[in-house]
């Protein structure tokens, strides 16, 4: 505590022998108990719960109740067994592993798959979850909120110009709007290849351009698809002029809103 006293982002606790310590956060100050800060911030389980619901495969019979069994089942809780002990469990923590989580590819994911009968591990636990996070932010189109407090005391008759101000500035919100003035505020990204097999068959039905039935590339059936729903605006050297609808590069179509609505 002493080392972190000098920090400008630490605040010590007003009482001399107060169990607490305070964080300096943008938003204003949070003070946070120790007693059993560290326990409650592990997912650590005991181990002798675990097996009243699961049983020991001795003389602890498992739980009649389905829905118990399947909270405390290996899927969603990790343990490791003492094989010295009759194989009691030794240890037990909670998957950080999500059991239902969200798939934005077009394809079936290959990797890390985990081998038929395999029971999962801590650590792979950890680092399929890692990947999974990761290959979903790569693929998630991400939506922000900024709520902004209009006052230090949330008084709802003040609006304090300095504090709305600092909170813009620690969002960083000038620097999206300068970067959304400069990519058009495209609200959607995707790979050409992508976006192509995801919407090539809204051009199936009657007037639709006949190239898409052939082999042609995706590149090629993108520009049928922009073509045929006019998403199209005429370029210009004006930089007042409103971006365009689309804009396609080499491996990526990015759509403002409207036209991505228009799709959906």
């Amino acid at each position: 505590m002493a080392a972190l006293s000098r920090h400008p982002r630490f605040s010590t606790p007003m009482k001399a022998n107060a169990k607490t310590f305070g964080i300096v956060h943008f938003g204003g100050p949070v003070h946070y108990d120790t007693d059993g800060f560290t326990a409650k911030n592990t997912d650590i389980l005991s181990p002798d719960f675990v097996s009243i619901f699961r049983g020991n495969g001795n003389d602890i019979r498992p739980s009649d109740n389905p829905f118990a069994r399947a909270l405390f089942s290996e899927k969603i809780i990790s343990t490791q067994k003492d094989p010295r002990a009759g194989g009691i469990v030794a240890a037990a923590q909670t998957n950080k592993r999500p059991v239902r989580q969200p798939s934005m590819s077009l394809q079936r994911r290959q990797s890390m798959k985990r081998r038929v009968g395999e029971k999962p591990t801590v650590a792979y636990n950890f680092a399929h979850a890692v990947t999974e996070m990761c290959e979903t932010l790569q693929e998630t189109v991400a939506w922000y909120v900024v709520c902004l407090k209009p006052n230090e005391r949330l008084r709802d008759t003040q609006f304090d110009v300095a504090f709305v101000a600092q909170q813009l500035t620690a969002y960083a919100v000038p620097t999206l709007v300068d970067t959304l003035r400069v990519t058009g505020d495209y609200a959607m990204s995707t790979l050409i290849g992508d976006f192509a097999q995801a919407y090539a068959p809204l051009l199936s039905g009657e007037g639709a351009v006949a190239t898409v039935r052939t082999a042609d590339p995706a590149a090629k059936q993108v520009q049928d698809l922009v073509a045929y729903f006019h998403l199209t605006q005429a370029a210009t050297d004006d930089p007042a002029a409103p971006a365009p609808m689309v804009a396609m590069g080499a491996n990526k179509i990015f759509l403002r809103e409207p036209a991505w609505q228009l799709l959906d």
